[in-house]
């Protein structure tokens, strides 16, 4: 249940464009450890392929009913433009800083006093 108000959630800000929307990741461990995938403003490029397997019996309509029914709201189209404006490096977020930026902010924060080749030799804020 958790998997799904995520995955409908996370469909709807991508459908919308709405950031507002609320992705209840927080309810499950599954959801909690795809914690990234549902992220809005995530680092990491994310696909998610949905596989929705439909019966041709007559003794699997009711499943195959409750199936399309979950699957219909999730649709989104690849052609979708997506925004990346947030995977940019920007002053003024350090989770986008490159090691540059961050050896710069190292320098100019402890006013010359700490070596940033030895306090961040590779770490970015990505």
């Amino acid at each position: 249940m958790a998997l799904k108000d995520c995955i409908r959630n996370r469909a709807l800000c991508a459908i919308t464009g709405d950031m507002s929307v609320h992705v209840p990741y927080r309810n499950s461990k599954l959801t909690l450890l795809l914690k990234e995938s549902f992220e809005l403003l995530s680092n990491k490029h994310c696909k998610t392929v949905i596989i929705a397997n439909v019966g041709p019996s007559v003794s699997d309509v009711a499943m195959t009913k409750n199936t399309l029914r979950f699957v219909t709201p999730i649709k989104v189209g690849a052609k979708q433009k997506v925004n990346k404006d947030h995977l940019e490096p920007s002053p003024h977020n350090p989770a986008t800083w490159t090691n540059e930026m961050l050896r710069e902010w190292v320098i100019t924060a402890s006013r010359k006093k700490v070596n940033p080749e030895l306090f961040a030799p590779f770490e970015s804020g990505k």
